[in-house]
């Protein structure tokens, strides 16, 4: 198919768009970095997450935020002194979509996603902020090896 520059066969186009992803991941850049944060009640602080994401020409990838509350006391699994009875394992589809979110495209032209977390928005606590990115191509059957997939998690602790 390729000599004759009618394009790529099924087989070839899939193993190429997973050697893309071999090399690089769906996520360009991260702000702030995953990891810990905290917002006061009081002073009604506010965070965006931003995440600069690939952009491929033909269309684009499938971005979730997902928050999911853990009360007064952050979670054994997640680094915590105690537990909640609920771990990191197997919960990864819990919570609540965030609506709180948009795309677009920063002064450069990259795209980037980002999340607005408001301390007004949530109860007093830890909660669990993840950002779920796939890249929903249809030249790749089966991604067995998670290569078009990344998530990224931050731990916001709410504080009265």
């Amino acid at each position: 198919m390729m000599r004759v520059l009618s394009g790529f066969c099924v087989v070839c186009m899939e193993h190429m768009v997973k050697q893309i992803y071999r090399n690089v991941r769906p996520v360009d850049r991260v702000e702030p970095e995953p990891g810990e944060l905290v917002l006061k009640k009081e002073d009604e602080e506010e965070i965006i997450l931003k995440v600069w994401t690939l952009q491929p020409r033909t269309h684009d990838l499938e971005v979730v935020w997902r928050v999911l509350s853990y009360g007064l006391q952050k979670p054994a699994a997640a680094g915590g002194e105690g537990s909640t009875g609920q771990t990191a394992v197997n919960d990864e589809r819990l919570g609540e979509v965030w609506r709180r979110s948009q795309s677009g495209l920063d002064p450069t032209g990259k795209t980037v996603r980002a999340a607005q977390l408001r301390a007004k928005d949530l109860e007093p606590g830890w909660h669990r902020v993840r950002c779920s990115i796939k890249d929903p191509t249809p030249w790749v059957l089966r991604d067995d090896e998670g290569l078009l997939t990344q998530e990224l998690e931050w731990w916001v602790e709410v504080q009265p």
